[in-house]
């Protein structure tokens, strides 16, 4: 058997070290067995000799002694060596064991020595003895017998050799027999290896899993410890097993303090019961329930949560279902997040209440304002058709109107910057070619343009650029920046535009003017509201809001505008705004008109009822109505008045002021329209609110269009006569 060789270098070397040590130990027992044989084999020699000896002794002694009481003396030595030599330093008197082991002498101390010594001088010499150790007396009477112990060491060895022989034979039986064993062992050991490897694999894997596993839990654990949110687990009753610290650290309640205890002694009253009809209707259809609650600390304080609560399911199914073993609440504490919640209501109901107050207030300033001013300007535009009056009084008529449109203007920009604010400004997104806008600002901006010799240069049918913006608001734009170029450049100055595709997805429009330009501190100013940059006491009209207005127009178009300056060279403004994508739709305008008619008159005269409470604006309308021969003008100061005239007069056309007294112009245009024979008039609104929500909740109740007062007359006549 190789004992050496295993495929199991432990396994095999603990077989080895078996065997060896069987090996080992056999080897020990039979040479432990054979030294001890030969022992008791030589020292039974020994023993036989001695036997012998004794026997001879006896045997001598008794004739010794009856020689002794003769005086004489007996002695039984070798042909070689006389009994001298054998008595020399003896100490014992009994017995004397010769080293040599050739010989055994036994003596008895006697007086016969000092006789042969007197009796046979030639061959004793009592000198010598002396010198030896002996000395006169001292072996008197003794006797020696001498036996040669040749025989029995030679019976002894042969008797050696049989045992070395036998012991020699046993051992080769006893070593075969362990070889024997060790191979059934080491195939009995390979057989248990095999399984043994069979068994660790398994073990391993299993040893790795449990590892991985507790791992895992070690560090769901450790997750769930410190988790930043409250955990709590309880049994399928809902009494709680486990709360983590953060649990403990936001409701004040320790673990002991709720073990075993439902979660329902933290509600609060003011969670709706509800809420938890839900919770637990949807926890007992083993689904997940997500939502807030309202709980109170240990000290009676609320706070809130946002949980998410779901069953905990065992690994084994019963009749096709698992069983709930536990239930998981995660829960953050929200509370100062509700409360933030509940300061931005009650914030946004205030400022929502602090801008509808302010939408009214701007809607009555609107009305308020453009009222006188509908006067104002309707009269200084009917001097122009007042054939009565002279020269001079017409220049003067012209400064009032004038005068009146700049505070229009004003009143206009005030609105409009406190409309952006509060977030009144509604955008009508579209594609917009750059070059027909162009275009159109070319024809309304070079009047004033040519007053002061300045040069337009327009890149007029060379911009091919699309932008995705409202049309109207970025009209307003252009005309401001382009008139803030006139206004503020030299006399037969220059003003250039261009527009090009600025980086991927932008279009850059470019006003270019050979003004003063503007200094570094002013250029931090520019767009402060009602900052003139020291124009204010110049010949210049303007507000200082018109670049406050433009700048927030664009961005709310997620565009921008850049300022670069030179002093006594020239500013240049950059509008930057997004291209138009395919994908973008355009949107209607919505201060469009809606279902207009043109309604053909067999009769050339036009009646036209006006509905107004103010008699400045009757009477205005009158003379407007009055500079067209075969227009008739009936009205009425209140809205059920007129209705009732209508009724009986049936005119071909409508002008209805929104704000009257009693029933508003709104109301009275859905009573003229229940009428039969009223449906078809058409039905213009005429008023000062020129706020766009005004605007807008006009043209969806009906009426044909809007006109905003100070009324431009010939507009209203232009709209009259298609109408009509």
């Amino acid at each position: 058997m190789d004992i050496t060789k295993t495929s199991n270098p432990l396994g095999v070397q603990s077989i080895v070290k078996g065997v060896l040590i069987l090996i080992l130990i056999w080897t020990i027992c039979i040479a432990s067995s054979l030294f001890w044989n030969i022992y008791q084999t030589y020292a039974h020699s020994y023993q036989r000799a001695e036997t012998t000896v004794v026997t001879n002794f006896n045997r001598d002694k008794a004739f010794r002694e009856w020689i002794t009481s003769h005086n004489g003396i007996y002695v039984r030595v070798s042909e070689q060596i006389t009994p001298i030599h054998y008595l020399s330093n003896l100490k014992s008197r009994d017995f004397f064991d010769v080293e040599s082991g050739d010989s055994l002498t036994l003596l008895d101390p006697a007086t016969f020595l000092t006789s042969v010594m007197e009796t046979f001088p030639e061959n004793f010499d009592t000198t010598i003895h002396k010198i030896q150790g002996f000395i006169s007396g001292d072996i008197m009477g003794a006797a020696g017998v001498y036996l040669n112990l040749k025989p029995f060491l030679e019976s002894a060895k042969k008797l050696s050799n049989i045992l070395i022989f036998s012991h020699v034979l046993i051992w080769a039986f006893g070593y075969i027999a362990i070889v024997l064993y060790g191979k059934k062992t080491e195939n009995h050991f390979n057989q248990h290896l095999k399984l043994e490897n069979q068994l660790h694999e398994s073990y391993d894997q299993l040893e790795m899993r449990v590892e991985q596993r507790t791992y895992e839990l070690s560090k769901l654990s450790k997750a769930v410890e410190n988790s930043p949110s409250m955990v709590i687990i309880t049994d399928n009753k809902g009494l709680i097993e486990y709360v983590n610290p953060r649990f403990t650290e936001i409701t004040g309640y320790s673990s002991h303090d709720v073990i075993g205890k439902n979660p329902s002694i933290m509600k609060s009253p003011n969670t709706d019961d509800n809420v938890y009809q839900e919770l637990w209707g949807a926890l007992s259809k083993g689904l997940l329930w997500t939502g807030e609650l309202c709980n109170l600390r240990f000290d009676g304080t609320e706070f809130w949560v946002s949980a998410s609560i779901s069953p905990m399911y065992s690994d084994n199914e019963h009749g096709g279902q698992r069983e709930i073993l536990n239930y998981i609440a995660v829960e953050e504490d929200i509370t100062e997040k509700k409360l933030i919640e509940r300061n931005l209501i009650l914030a946004k109901n205030s400022a929502e209440e602090a801008n509808l107050a302010k939408s009214e207030f701007l809607a009555s300033m609107s009305h308020e304002l453009r009222t006188p001013l509908n006067a104002i300007l309707g009269f200084s535009q009917l001097s122009e058709y007042d054939a009565n009056l002279n020269k001079t009084q017409k220049e003067n008529s012209m400064q009032i109107y004038k005068a009146g449109k700049h505070l229009l203007n004003l009143i206009d920009d005030v609105l409009d910057l406190t409309r952006i604010e509060i977030g009144k400004v509604n955008l009508n997104h579209q594609s917009i070619r750059v070059q027909d806008l162009i275009n159109e600002c070319y024809e309304l901006i070079k009047p004033i343009a040519d007053e002061k010799n300045i040069v337009l240069e327009f890149e007029n049918y060379k911009c091919k650029c699309i932008v995705y913006a409202d049309y109207t608001k970025l009209k307003q734009i252009i005309i401001n920046l382009l008139s803030n170029a006139v206004k503020y450049s030299t006399v037969s100055g220059r003003i250039n535009l261009t527009c090009n595709e600025g980086y991927e997805g932008f279009v850059k429009i470019n006003i270019i003017d050979s003004g003063e330009g503007i200094d570094d501190n002013n250029m931090k100013k520019l767009f402060e509201p009602f900052n003139r940059l020291g124009k204010e006491g110049s010949n210049i009209e303007g507000t200082g809001i018109g670049l406050v207005i433009a700048k927030k127009l664009i961005e709310m178009m997620n565009g921008r505008i850049e300022v670069k300056s030179v002093i006594n060279q020239g500013s240049t403004f950059t509008l930057v705004l997004p291209r138009y994508q395919e994908s973008k739709k355009a949107v209607p305008d919505d201060n469009s008109s809606l279902n207009k008619q043109i309604f053909n008159k067999e009769n050339s005269m036009i009646n036209i009822f006006y509905i107004e409470d103010n008699q400045a604006n009757l009477r205005l309308m009158q003379n407007i109505i009055d500079l067209n021969e075969d227009w008739k003008l009936n009205s009425a100061t209140t809205a059920e008045e007129g209705i009732e005239l209508i009724k009986q007069q049936v005119p071909d056309i409508i002008l209805m002021d929104i704000n009257l007294p009693q029933m508003d112009g709104i109301e009275a245009f859905k009573h003229l329209k229940e009428i039969e024979h009223l449906k078809n008039i058409p039905i213009i609104a005429v008023s000062a609110g020129a706020m766009k929500e005004n605007i807008n909740k006009a043209i969806d109740a009906g009426f044909e269009t809007y006109i905003t007062k100070p009324i431009d007359i010939n507009a209203l006549i232009e709209t009259i006569r298609k109408l009509t």
